[in-house]
């Protein structure tokens, strides 16, 4: 019987229609297609009995490849190693509550024969992928070699945050003058962060491409804030200053909010999960009473 053919890692696995997957099928005669979907089914199915993989069920999600071909399943969209999507095809950014995925290699580990057989190479294994969407039973959408585990859009949007938490730069607070502040005169403020952080980088083996945007919330120690998209800069740059009317020690408040999304394969943007990551630092700054001298000329 025919097997699935391997597909190559990267290809896209959503969810196509039967309208369209037959209009982009040549014409043949009722009777040859009704036989060779007959068989095409059959072959699925066998291959699925003979390594025990029940369609649509449910099963934990182990860290590695079992020796009996355990698998994975999970709850929403997903990416495959490599970055194919699993997941709705009309709305890339849509988390799919409802929905769950299943992968089922066919081969077991170790098995160098089954793994030539569908051309997939070392380290990676041939795999069924299933997809169900509003508790439906997962369909089977095909099969590829998959060199490890598939990652849930939410998780991977949990760990594109830890990034974005650890390579967003520290507040360094500035101020001018450099010194004391003086009581009504404009003290030039600054956050000494970049407004944009983007990275291209590899996690858990899919190419992420993720963008973090700053806003910062000063709070100046008086009562008074400010918000901005501005990071301040060192004079005679004035796009961020603050006057204070009294004399006195406050402390200054910075609250950094980075607004982080990411794209794989360009798919996306997708949020990160669990919202904004927000930054805090603090700073003293001294102010002294500004006093008039008069000059004489």
């Amino acid at each position: 019987y025919p097997r699935p053919s391997p597909g190559p890692v990267g290809a896209e696995m959503t969810i196509r229609s039967a309208t369209a997957a037959a209009s982009a099928t040549p014409r043949r005669s009722t009777r040859h297609v009704t036989r060779w979907a007959a068989m095409a089914i059959l072959a699925t199915l066998v291959t699925i009995a003979s390594v025990g993989f029940p369609v649509g069920s449910a099963l934990a999600d182990p860290p590695a490849w079992s020796s009996g071909g355990a698998g994975w399943s999970g709850s929403g969209s997903a990416f495959m190693p490599g970055g194919s999507f699993v997941g709705p095809p009309k709305a890339p950014n849509d988390p799919c509550p409802g929905c769950s995925w299943s992968v089922y290699p066919i081969c077991k580990q170790g098995d160098s024969a089954c793994r030539q057989r569908y051309a997939c190479g070392a380290g990676s294994e041939y795999s069924l992928v299933f997809f169900g969407r509003g508790g439906a039973t997962p369909a089977l959408l095909g099969g590829q070699c998959v060199g490890g585990a598939p990652v849930s859009v939410h998780t991977l949007g949990q760990l594109v945050a830890q990034r974005v938490e650890e390579i967003a730069p520290k507040a360094r607070i500035g101020f001018q003058p450099a010194s004391t502040a003086l009581t009504s005169v404009p003290t030039v403020f600054q956050a000494g962060q970049k407004q944009t952080v983007q990275r291209s980088e590899i996690i858990a083996g899919i190419p992420v491409d993720f963008e973090a945007v700053a806003r910062w919330r000063w709070t100046w120690g008086d009562g008074s804030t400010t918000t901005t998209n501005r990071p301040g800069g060192r004079w005679p740059d004035m796009s961020l200053t603050h006057t204070y009317r009294l004399p006195g020690d406050f402390t200054v408040g910075l609250r950094t909010t980075w607004t982080a999304t990411y794209t794989v394969n360009g798919r996306g943007p997708l949020p990160v999960t669990g919202g904004p990551i927000v930054l805090k630092s603090t700073m003293k700054v001294p102010v002294a009473q500004a006093r008039a001298l008069l000059v004489s000329p």
